[in-house]
C-alpha cells in the first residue's frame, strides 16, 4: 500500500475532493483540520482532528468545535474512521456501512476501484499505530498543561502534516515507496522553508520558547480575525498571507502600545511589586496598566473635584491605577458645565470669564496640586481635549450661509441668506496670554442658532475655501457638524493655534496622553498633525485615545489604519455586547469579545463597561444590567487583550440620572479589589475554559516574576463548578476568592488542577490565599464625597 492510501485508511480524505462546511454541521461531530498549505475547497489530504464523544463518529467540516476533554487521539475513534470511509455523510451519521456508488467516497475515499477493504485498512492502522501511540502521549500532555482545548494553529499543522507524510514514505512503515513528482518535491520543499521561517518550529524548543510561540500564536488568530472583517472568507482563502511579517508587526504595536502607557518622564513600578534582577536569558515582565475615568457626568458642581481626587490619589494608586483621565478642565459656557461646552481652551480655571474664576471641578492652582500629586505617586493624567467646537462667544457676526438637512448635511434646504451668529470670541478676560488668536466667524464652519431671527437650524457657513470637512465620519451624509460653533480645520490659523495648545497644555500639566473628544467630527487629516506636532515634543511618545463611538467594528479598524496605529480608539462593541448578553436570557457568555475591536485590535484597545456618555441619564445611555458589572470588570480586567478603563462611578457612586439621584458603587464595592487582582496576578499564558455558553473560566498562569497566577468561573445562570489547571507548581496550595463571596478554600491537587465552584449569576477570582498582597485587598475607601 502506498503512502496516500495508508494515510486515507487512517482516517485522512483523499485529494481533489472538495469540502463545503454548510454541508457537515451535525451535532456530535467535531471536525477535519485540513493540510495548511491547500484551501479546504482544493486538492490536500484531510486529516481528523477531534473525536465526537458520541459514538466515536468523525465530523467533515472546515471550523474544529472543541470538547471539553480537549483533543484526544482516541485509537478507537480512528478504527471507527476505517469503516467510514466511502460512507456518505447520512450513512456516516447513521452507522449504515452501504458504499457509495461510482467507487469513490463522497467525503475523500480512493476512486478507481482501489479502496481498501476494512480488514486491510485495519491491518495499514496497526503497522503506523506506534505513531498515533505518540500523538495520543504528546496530547494527553498538552490536555494536562491545560492547553489541549485550544486549536492547532497553522505552523503546528503543517509540522504534524510533514511528519505524517514523512513516515509513511519512510521505511519505518510498511508501505511501498513511490516516488515523489516535482510538483511534490516543491511542495515539500516550499514547507520545509516555511516551517524554518516560523520561530519556535524547533521540536527542542525550552519552556519560555513554547510560552512565546503560543503568545504568537494567539496574536495570529487576533489578526485573522481583523483581516476577517473587511475580506470575504473566499478571498482569505486565497490570499497568501506573511505571518512572519504580521507578528513582527504585532510585536512592534505591543511594544509601541507599551511605551505609550508607560513613558519614562514619570513612570513608577507598582510598590507592591518589587524590582528583581531577572535571570540570566529573560525580560522583566511588562507591567499591567489601568487607566480610571476620574469622573461622571453629575459630579457636585461645587468646584471642589480637583480637591476630592487629590486626597484620593494615594488610595487609587494602592489598587492598581496607574493613568487617570481627567474631564475637559477648560473654561466652560457656566460655571456648572462639564466642558464638553467649551469656551476657552487656554483657561483652565485661571481668569474670570463666563461667570467664575475656575471651573465646575475647581481652579487652575488646584489643577496643578493634583498633577504634582499625580506625578509624586507615579500617576499619568490624560486631558479630555474638546477640538470640535467652541461654545458661548463673546458677541456675535455677520455671516452668509445655507440650511442643511439635518439628516444629510450635503442636502442643501435652502437659499443663500445672512445670518448674525454667535461667533466672535475676544477671551477679554485672558487678553493675550498664553495665545493671542482671536476667533471669527471665517474661523468655523457651521453653526445652530440665528440670533437675528432667533430660529435654530444647521446653517453651513459659506466663504472662500470653506466647505465641511471631507475626512470625517460619512453618518448623516457629513458628520462634521455636532454642536455650537464648529472649528473650521481647514483655516491656518485655526491649526496652528489648537497646535500650540497641545504643547502648552501638555507641558503646564507634565500630561503623559490626551483622551480626544468626538472624533469622527473633525478633520483626520488635522488630528494626525497634532499627533505628529506632539510627538516631536516627546521621544517616548504619548497615549493617546480617541471617542469614535461606533458599534460596528469595520468603522473603528479603518480608523486606526489611517491613524498608522499610533492611536488608540474606546471598545464601542464590547460595551453593546455586555448590554446584549447582560440584558439577554441565558446568552452565551462565549460570545462576549465577538466582533469587538479588544478581539481585533488588541493593542490599540480601550475596554470599559461604562462611561459619562452611556451611563444613566445620558444620550448614549447603554445599560449593563447590574448583575453582569463584575462579569463584565473581570472580562476587561483579567485577560491578556484590551487596555481596561474603570468608571468613576462604578467606584464612588452616581450622583445623578438614577432615583433618588445616588447609586452606591457597583458590584458591591469589588472593583478595586479586581484592579488590584489585575496588578498582582493576571499575568503569564492564558488558558480558557469556554466549554459551556453559560458558564466558562480561564487561568493566567503567572510569570517568572508574577508567579501567583489566577484562576476565574463565571455563570450566568445556576451554580456549577469547573475543573482547571493551573499548574503543578501550585499542588498543595489553598486558593480562596478573592472577592469574599465564596468561602469554600480550594486545594490544588498534585497533578495542579483544582476543581473551582461559583455561585448562581456571579463570578469567582481565585488566588493562593498566601500569596504576596492578599492583605491588601477589601481597603479601598469609596467614601470620596465624606
Amino acid at each position: 500500500m502506498d503512502a496516500q492510501a495508508h494515510l486515507m485508511a487512517l482516517g485522512w480524505a483523499g485529494p481533489g475532493h472538495p469540502l463545503h462546511p454548510s454541508a457537515y454541521k451535525q451535532k456530535g461531530h467535531r471536525g477535519l483540520a485540513y493540510d495548511p498549505n491547500a484551501s479546504c475547497r482544493s486538492s490536500g489530504l484531510i486529516k481528523p482532528l477531534l473525536v465526537s464523544k458520541k459514538d466515536n463518529n468523525l465530523g467533515l467540516g472546515r471550523r474544529a468545535h472543541e470538547p471539553q476533554q480537549g483533543n484526544e487521539w482516541w485509537l478507537k475513534g480512528f478504527e471507527k474512521a476505517l469503516g467510514d470511509i466511502g460512507k456518505s455523510e447520512s450513512e456516516r451519521s447513521s452507522g449504515i456501512s452501504t458504499p457509495v456508488n461510482d467507487y469513490m467516497g463522497k467525503h475523500g475515499g480512493l476512486t478507481n476501484g482501489n479502496q481498501p477493504s476494512e480488514k486491510k485498512a485495519a491491518s495499514g492502522f496497526e503497522a503506523v499505530a506506534s505513531y498515533f501511540d505518540v500523538r495520543e502521549t504528546e496530547e494527553k500532555e498538552r490536555r494536562k498543561r491545560g492547553t489541549a482545548a485550544q486549536r492547532q494553529d497553522k505552523t503546528t499543522l503543517q509540522k504534524e502534516y510533514s511528519q505524517a507524510a514523512e513516515y509513511f514514505e519512510s521505511d519505518g512503515g510498511e508501505n511501498e515507496q513511490v516516488k515523489p513528482s516535482n510538483k511534490q518535491k516543491k511542495q515539500k520543499k516550499q514547507e520545509s522553508e516555511a516551517l524554518s521561517e516560523v520561530p519556535g518550529a524547533d521540536a527542542g524548543e525550552t519552556k519560555e520558547e513554547r510560552r512565546e510561540r503560543r503568545r504568537r500564536r494567539k496574536e495570529e488568530k487576533a489578526t485573522r480575525r481583523a483581516l476577517a472583517v473587511s475580506r470575504d472568507d473566499d478571498n482569505i482563502s486565497k490570499q497568501a498571507v506573511d505571518m512572519s511579517t504580521i507578528i513582527r508587526s504585532l510585536d512592534d504595536r505591543r511594544k509601541a502600545f507599551l511605551t505609550r502607557v508607560r513613558t519614562s518622564r514619570q513612570w513608577k513600578r507598582f510598590p507592591e511589586q518589587e524590582k528583581v534582577a531577572p535571570p540570566e536569558g529573560k525580560e522583566p515582565t511588562p507591567e499591567n496598566f489601568t487607566m480610571l475615568q476620574a469622573f461622571e457626568w453629575y459630579v457636585p458642581d461645587d468646584n471642589k473635584h480637583w480637591q476630592r481626587l487629590t486626597k484620593a490619589l494615594p488610595g487609587l494608586r494602592a489598587t492598581g491605577i496607574d493613568n487617570l483621565w481627567i474631564p475637559p478642565a477648560c473654561k466652560a459656557s457656566s460655571p456648572s458645565g462639564n466642558g464638553y461646552d467649551i469656551y476657552d481652551l487656554y483657561d483652565l480655571g485661571e481668569f474670570d470669564a463666563k461667570g467664575s474664576k475656575g471651573t465646575k471641578w475647581g481652579t487652575k492652582a488646584e489643577l496643578l496640586e493634583l498633577a504634582h500629586k499625580a506625578k509624586e505617586l507615579g500617576i499619568g493624567i490624560y486631558f479630555d481635549a474638546v477640538l470640535n467646537h467652541k461654545a458661548a462667544a463673546d458677541h456675535t457676526e455677520k455671516c452668509r450661509v445655507v440650511k442643511v438637512n439635518p439628516d444629510n448635511r450635503s442636502e442643501t434646504i435652502s437659499d443663500v441668506f445672512e445670518i448674525e451668529g454667535w461667533l466672535g470670541f475676544d477671551f477679554a478676560a485672558r487678553g493675550d496670554k498664553y495665545s493671542s488668536q482671536k476667533y471669527h466667524w471665517y474661523h468655523f464652519s457651521a453653526t445652530d442658532y440665528d440670533a437675528a431671527s432667533g430660529q435654530t437650524a444647521i446653517y453651513k457657513i459659506l466663504g472662500d475655501n470653506k466647505n465641511f470637512a471631507t475626512d470625517v465620519d460619512s453618518e448623516k451624509g457629513n458628520f462634521d457638524y455636532l454642536m455650537f460653533a464648529d472649528l473650521d480645520y481647514a483655516h491656518p490659523e485655526v491649526q496652528d493655534d489648537v497646535k500650540n495648545w497641545g504643547l502648552w497644555v501638555a507641558k503646564e500639566l507634565n500630561l503623559r496622553g490626551f483622551r480626544f473628544d468626538a472624533i469622527k467630527h473633525y478633520s483626520e487629516s488635522f488630528l494626525r498633525d497634532f499627533v505628529h506636532n506632539l510627538d516631536q515634543d516627546a521621544a517616548e511618545g504619548w497615549f493617546l485615545v480617541g471617542e469614535f463611538w461606533k458599534t460596528s467594528l469595520p468603522g473603528l479598524t479603518e480608523y486606526l489604519s489611517k491613524m498608522d496605529h499610533q492611536f488608540s480608539l474606546f471598545d464601542a462593541p464590547l460595551v453593546e455586547n455586555f448590554h446584549r448578553i447582560s440584558t439577554g436570557d441565558g446568552a452565551d457568555l462565549r460570545q462576549v469579545f465577538d466582533n469587538t475591536l479588544t478581539q481585533a485590535e488588541p493593542y490599540n484597545s480601550v475596554s470599559l463597561v461604562m462611561n459619562h456618555d452611556t451611563q444613566p441619564g445620558q444620550a448614549l445611555q447603554l445599560d449593563v444590567a447590574e448583575w453582569f458589572v463584575p462579569l463584565a470588570y473581570a472580562f476587561i480586567l483579567l485577560r491578556q487583550s484590551g487596555y481596561p478603563c474603570l468608571f468613576y462611578g462604578d467606584l464612588y457612586g452616581l450622583k445623578g440620572g438614577v432615583q433618588d439621584n445616588w447609586r452606591p458603587p457597583a458590584a458591591q464595592g469589588k472593583i478595586p479589589d479586581m484592579a488590584l487582582a489585575r496588578k498582582l496576578y493576571s499575568y503569564g499564558e492564558q488558558n480558557d475554559y469556554f466549554d459551556n455558553p453559560n458558564c466558562i473560566g480561564w487561568v493566567r498562569r503567572g510569570t517568572w516574576d508574577h508567579p501567583d497566577g489566577l484562576a476565574v468561573i463565571m455563570s450566568n445562570t445556576g451554580e456549577s463548578e469547573k475543573r482547571m489547571f493551573v499548574g503543578e507548581v501550585h499542588k498543595g496550595e489553598k486558593w480562596t476568592d478573592i472577592l469574599g463571596w465564596e468561602q469554600k478554600e480550594i486545594e490544588i491537587g498534585d497533578d495542579g488542577f483544582g476543581l473551582f465552584p461559583v455561585g448562581n449569576v456571579t463570578l469567582r477570582i481565585y488566588v493562593n490565599k498566601d500569596a504576596k498582597g492578599r492583605d491588601l485587598f477589601g481597603k479601598f475607601n469609596e467614601k470620596i464625597y465624606e
